[in-house]
């Protein structure tokens, strides 16, 4: 890696941080400054602008928990356990997140709703993989016989996501992590008693 790739991945990874902590338009690039010690010319030497550097360092940190998830459900075999596996991977990362400041991909929804509209389409693209990913698993259990049959894998997929990231958001809202800890015991409930063949 050259020496400014090395300052972009710096860039990235800090920027990152930024944005996940104080949202995209409550960012500044003063902020990105300061957190990477670089002066406005040698981020722009890098990033035409705002939009593109947080479209990077959001790439950045959804990968670090898209891959966490996907390693998870890959460490399993099996459409229950590859389930309860997703609920374990979004327990790890809320505990100990990859980037600070929580969930990018929550964050960047809330922030990018009404803002830049490339940041908020590829935010919605990372929401559909994740609902594709559980929907293909249950997909998968109903060909193999261990997903109960008549389930819909895009109302399980939905329910999830939906839940998983609604527990986040009630968490940090009350600063307690017990809320997101009640949605998974009873996200595990639900995939054993009610999807489990």
């Amino acid at each position: 890696m050259t020496k400014g790739e090395q300052t972009r991945q710096h860039i990235i990874r800090q920027a990152a941080t930024v944005f996940n902590q104080r949202g995209f338009t409550g960012s500044s690039i003063s902020d990105v400054m300061a957190s990477t010690g670089l002066q406005k010319g040698g981020i722009y030497r890098h990033f035409a602008s705002k939009e593109e550097l947080a479209l990077a360092a959001f790439e950045y940190a959804q990968s670090q928990s898209t891959s966490r998830l996907q390693a998870a459900v890959s460490a399993e075999t099996g459409a229950i356990r590859q389930l309860l596996a997703v609920v374990a991977a979004f327990r790890a990362i809320t505990s100990n997140p990859p980037v600070p400041g929580g969930c990018p991909i929550l964050n960047t929804i809330v922030d990018s709703d009404d803002g830049d509209p490339a940041l908020r389409a590829r935010v919605r693209e990372v929401v559909v993989g994740w609902e594709a990913l559980i929907a293909g698993i249950v997909e998968a259990g109903l060909a193999d016989g261990s997903v109960r049959a008549g389930t819909d894998p895009q109302v399980v997929a939905a329910v999830m996501v939906a839940s998983l990231e609604g527990g986040i958001l009630l968490s940090r809202a009350h600063r307690s992590t017990a809320y997101f800890q009640h949605v998974a015991q009873h996200l595990a409930q639900y995939i054993e008693r009610d999807i489990a063949a």
